[in-house]
């Protein structure tokens, strides 16, 4: 095999001391003065450079800042959207409802297997009836991320956290504990598609008023639970 060479000089008491490391099977730090080995390090994967201020600080520098480029690079940010609409035929009542979901989010990749993220969505809800009205909701759903297979550029995953949403005019609001399995596929280093696939876990909805509150358990496939997006990762 080839040997790479490189030089590296320390300054200490007015002396000029080169570090020579040769990058081999087995790589050895040479001190060297004077033309004359002084002192020799076997180097097994890291380098332990004794003595010499200058280039630890070098060191330490080159750490510090591949430190914050991996901490950037597990920073994702993106957003999905959900659609639903049904309606209804004039002798059941001739309504009919719209429903719109954005909902931006951003994420922490803890490891391969483990992120951190949070949602914050808006939701219009268009109604058509003897008293139809326009509302608007929004939400925040904190989350952890377990991806538990990853064949090829396709990840699977499931989310659990907890969502709180409130309306804007009418007086209600909703709870939803629970877990969103999803499937994502990476498009290029950067940019990955994303889908939420359902929804299972408890939900409970808080109209105004008392005694009225609504809760249920269970599996929900409905389409404001399916969404589709787009991811960024940094």
């Amino acid at each position: 095999m080839g040997i790479d060479i490189c030089h590296v000089c320390a300054h200490k008491d007015d002396k000029t001391i080169d570090f020579v490391l040769q990058v081999k099977r087995n790589a050895y730090l040479c001190a060297v003065k004077n033309s004359q080995v002084i002192n020799k390090y076997k180097v097994f994967g890291y380098l332990t450079i004794k003595k010499t201020r200058k280039m630890k600080k070098i060191l330490m520098t080159m750490a510090a800042a591949l430190m914050a480029v991996t901490m950037n690079a597990q920073v994702y940010v993106g957003g999905s959207l959900a659609f639903e609409a049904w309606s209804s035929q004039k002798n059941a009542g001739d309504k009919s409802e719209t429903v719109f979901k954005i909902m931006p989010e951003i994420g922490y990749n803890l490891n391969e297997e483990w992120a951190i993220g949070t949602v914050i969505g808006y939701q219009n809800d268009k109604f058509k009836g003897i008293n139809g009205v326009s509302e608007s909701a929004f939400s925040i759903a904190p989350y952890a991320r377990y991806t538990y297979a990853k064949p090829g550029k396709v990840s699977l995953f499931v989310d659990g956290g907890l969502s709180f949403t409130s309306a804007t005019k009418a007086d209600w609001t909703e709870i939803a504990i629970g877990f969103m399995p999803g499937i994502a596929v990476s498009l290029t280093d950067n940019l990955s598609f994303v889908s939420h696939l359902g929804f299972i876990g408890w939900d409970q909805l808080n109209p105004d008023g008392d005694d009225n509150n609504t809760s249920k358990f269970g599996l929900n496939l409905d389409a404001t639970n399916i969404t589709f997006g787009l991811y960024y990762n940094f």
